[in-house]
This record gives structure tokens, sequence and C-alpha cells, in this order.
């Protein structure tokens, strides 16, 4: 709450309390051009201008803890009321103008939303600053009791009970928009909103930002087993803890289903993980009970860890971190694991994701290579001796893991656009006229338009080569004539392990080489069909790349 009034007071608040002072004044110096000449009178007013720019200075430039930025609020608007019963002592008592400035300086406050005490307490405040005023201005009590005063206490009372139940009502709607409805914790919505600002805030104030991902671990078997009501109890107690062991040091955000984030300002990355080593072993020794009986017996959770400005600047990819923290750190590393971010958490994300989902892709990929096996009978087990060949190749050119699985599966995919010529095209055995040439140079074009309507892992880089792997380095391929370094590495290795394994396997229109008749093709298209420098690797490692097809 005290972050809101601050935010509010910097954005806004300080600006309109400083205009409203300007306005004042200049109604009241317009009002009776003698006081200009009354020297205490414009210090006076002095005094109160430079003390809201410096209020406005120090609560943007200096005032780090939030305690000490509301403290400040509160003195300034006490300060703020007291200078409007200033204006009413100094001007007509109960017929002065200027009580409308306690509704603006009020207005100004309840826009900050403070709480129901802090509203009530301003309340007071110019309710006692209005009595000494007019007890200064009139040198007795007796205007406390006609009706012109409480005309004007009554009215403004109900103006801003008026405006405070209104001003809740809004704030139960917002709460609506920003709160999970079953953990009452904040939702993702506003995850996303309070990040970018407590990222912002944080960079102005060179302060540490932690960011905690927690995940129930099997968390599914609770819904399966037991049912959904007591999966939901489960995450009720468990936020409920959370709550509690946070407290006012951070906020609680439900990311989806089970998993949770934990915004902690000003938390450096060791104590953030103090905080969850605390988390999961409290958890871990948590029975989570409903109406009064155990229901769930150690329950376990993973958090990874993520801190600004440490593993990230942008808002959006902390966030990011922290989830690769999690799922490719402390999921991985087995139940009841903490992970800190680190930056080859990156590298084993790309292997992870293979190899988490290619049972089901290499379901669809079998699929594929058997429509265009049924067609000709050949290209389903040349896609993966191609895609064999270019992985060795990807290894002895010292390519990460990533690059070799990009190019793996666009060797397994090179071909893919052949399903859309015809059966007898594919394998005919005498020449191919004009027409036919023309349909089968489409081939990469309609692969790379039917592998862009899969979802695939390395989704660019995979249309890329299957592309380009009829490009030939000396610019006279096909589909587009690019040359060199134009075509994309994936492309180059392809269309070397691609003609490598047509020169070696028997087709209906072509007889198969000899280990000799390939080496010297191979010599003399270097630096012509194929790259030289990859010419001479696949060269040196021939008899490796032969073996390869072995695994198949």
């Amino acid at each position: 709450m005290y972050q809101d009034i601050i935010n509010f007071e910097k954005n806004f608040g300080g600006w309109l309390k400083l205009t409203a002072i300007f306005i004042a004044s200049f109604f009241f110096f317009a009002s009776n051009p003698a006081h200009i000449n009354n020297p205490l009178l414009v210090k006076n007013f002095g005094a109160f201008i430079l003390i809201h720019i410096l209020y406005y200075l120090v609560l943007v430039k200096v005032i780090k803890q939030m305690e000490t930025g509301h403290l400040l609020w509160l003195i300034i608007s006490t300060i703020d009321l007291a200078f409007v019963a200033f204006l009413i002592y100094l001007t007509e008592g109960l017929n002065s103008n200027f009580f409308i400035f306690y509704a603006i300086f009020l207005l100004i406050i309840l826009s900050a939303k403070p709480d129901i005490i802090e509203f009530l307490f301003f309340g007071f405040v110019g309710h006692i600053t209005s009595v000494i005023a007019l007890y200064a201005f009139y040198e007795s009590m007796n205007f406390y009791f006609t009706i012109s005063f409480w005309q004007q206490a009554i009215g403004l009372g109900i103006f801003f009970t008026g405006a405070l139940l209104v001003m809740k009502e809004l704030t139960k709607l917002k709460k609506l928009t920003i709160t999970d409805s079953l953990t009452n914790t904040y939702n993702r919505y506003y995850l996303n909103y309070k990040l970018e600002k407590t990222v912002e805030k944080a960079r102005e104030l060179t302060i540490d930002l932690c960011l905690l991902m927690l995940d129930l671990d099997n968390f599914k078997e609770i819904n399966d087993q037991l049912g959904h009501q007591v999966g939901d109890q489960v995450l009720i107690s468990l936020t409920d803890y959370l709550k509690t062991e946070i407290n006012n040091r951070g906020d609680i955000f439900r990311y989806g289903g089970d998993e949770f984030v934990i915004m902690l300002v000003g938390t450096s990355v060791s104590e953030g993980q103090r905080i969850a080593t605390n988390l999961i072993d409290g958890i871990k020794n948590l029975n989570f009970t409903n109406n009064s009986s155990s229901i769930v017996q150690s329950l376990t959770a993973s958090i990874g860890i993520a801190a600004f400005p440490y593993h990230a600047q942008d808002p959006y990819d902390l966030l990011k971190k922290a989830d690769y923290s999690l799922v490719y750190g402390a999921k991985r590393s087995g139940d009841n694991s903490i992970c800190v971010y680190s930056s080859n958490l990156e590298d084993k994300n790309v292997d992870y994701e293979i190899q988490s989902n290619f049972k089901e892709f290499k379901e669809k990929l079998e699929l594929v290579l058997s429509c265009i096996e049924s067609k000709d009978g050949y290209t389903g087990e040349h896609c993966k001796r191609v895609a064999n060949f270019a992985k060795v190749l990807g290894e002895k050119m010292g390519l990460s893991s990533e690059k070799i699985n990009t190019i793996w599966l666009a060797g397994m995919l090179h071909d893919i656009g052949k399903l859309e010529l015809s059966e007898n095209l594919l394998i005919k055995k005498g020449d191919i006229n004009e027409n036919e040439w023309q349909l089968i140079q489409q081939h990469p074009v309609r692969g790379v338009k039917m592998l862009q309507r899969m979802k695939l892992p390395y989704q660019t880089e995979i249309t890329k080569a299957v592309a380009q792997h009829h490009e030939r380095f000396d610019g006279s391929g096909y589909p587009k004539g690019l040359s060199g370094k134009e075509i994309s590495l994936g492309g180059r290795i392809l269309a070397l392990a691609d003609a490598f394994d047509a020169m070696q396997s028997f087709r209906p229109y072509n007889y198969a080489l000899s280990k000799e008749e390939i080496i010297k093709e191979l010599k003399d298209q270097r630096g012509k069909q194929f790259d030289p420098e990859l010419t001479d690797l696949f060269l040196d490692y021939l008899d490796e790349i032969e073996e390869s097809q072995q695994a198949i």
C-alpha cells in the first residue's frame, strides 16, 4: 500500500499539490493587492511553495524506504490542510472562498488511496485546523455553534464519505481484475504490469529485485487421485502459508495452475536463496487439511530464481529466466530442489525440449516419412541417411548441440516437398521434360510451405535449410540461385549430405557410384556445387560419415 501512495505522489500528487498552492496563492494576492506589499505574507507563501518543491525532490531523488516516504506524505498532507486553515484565517472566516481548497487537497489525498484510518485522520486534521483558524479569526468559539459552520462541515463530510465509498467500490473492482479468485493472490495479468513497473523502479533506485518461481511437485497426481476440490484446497492452503512466510517482504502471484511467482524487492540473490530454502522446507513439513482432517502429506515444491540486475535487465527476460531456472534447473534436479539462473540453462533448454517432445515429434516425423516412402520407396530412408550424415559433419565442425539438432531435423524433412509431386514423376526411369524438371525444382519451396504449417523446434532455421539444400556454392542452383555464404550453413551441409547419398544410392533413373568415383566427384565440385571448406572436412571424415548410416 505504501508503494502505491508513494508512486502516486511521485507521478501526480506532488505536482497537483504544488499546482493547488500556486492557484490558491494567486487568488489570495489577486483578491487583495495590498497583500503583496506585506513581506511576511509573501515569505510565508514562498515557504509553503519551497516546502513542496523540496518534498517532491526528496521523494523522487532521496527516499529509498517506503516507510520513510509514507511518513513524509503524512506530514506534507497535514501541512497542506494547515495551509488552507491559514488562508481562511487571513481572509473572511466562515465566508472565506478558500474553504474549497479543503475539498481540493482532500481529493488529492483520497486519490492516493489511503486506508480508512488515514483518511479519517486527515478529515479530523481538516476539522481541527479549520476550528483553530476560525478561533484565531473570530477570537471566540461562538462560530462553532452556528448553522453556517456545521453546514460547511457536514457538507464536506457527506461529500467525502460519498467519494470514499465510490473509491472503495472502484478499489473492489480493481481487485477483481488483478486477483486470482481461488487463492486471493495477484493474477498473471497483474504480474506483467507490476513486474514492468517494479523493474523500472529498481533500476531507478539501484536496488535488487529477486523473482522466485515456485511449482508444486507432482500436483497433477493430487487432482487425478483425490479430485480437483482437494487440489483447490491444497492451493488455498499453500498460498495461506506463502502469505504468512513472505508477509510484507514481497508480492505473490499465481502464474498458472500450481505455479506461483514471488517478487521480492530489495532482495539479493543469496537472500532469495535463503528464503526459497525456508519455503521448500516449510512446504515439505506442511500438512494440508480440509475440514480439520489431513488430506495430503509430504507435498514438495521446486523453485527457480532469477534476479535483476544480475541475470536480466528486462522484466520479461527476468520472468523468462526465472522460468528456465525452474523448468530446466530445479525440476530436472528432482523434487524439492532450488536452482538459481545461469547461462548454461539456455543450452540445456534446447536439448531438453527436443528430448521431452521427441517421442511425439518422432511419431509425426515417421508418419511424414512413411507418406513419402509410399510414393517412391526411396526418399524416406534417404532422408534418414542425409540427416545422419549431416549430424556427423556438424559434430566434426564442433557445432553446438542446438545447431546439430536443427541440421538433423532439417535433414529428416528436407524432401518433404516431394509429397506434392506425382508418384510417376518420382520413379520415372527415362528422361524428364522441361515441365517435369520445373516441378522437381519447386519441391524445396513446396516443402517450406508445408513446414510453415507445422509446429517445429527451430522452425526458422529448419525451413531455411530445407529451402536452400539444392542451392550451389557457385550460384547455379535452385530455387533462388544463391551463392557462397548467402546459403545458410544448414543448407550447405545438407547439399553435401544429400548429394553424397544420391551418389552412393541406386535409383531407377541413376546408378550408384563407387567410393573412388564419389571422392573424385566431391573434389571436382569443390567450390562449384559444394562449400570448399565443408567438402574438405567431409572427405576427411568420409569413413566415419559412411558408417553412420548403419545406425539407421
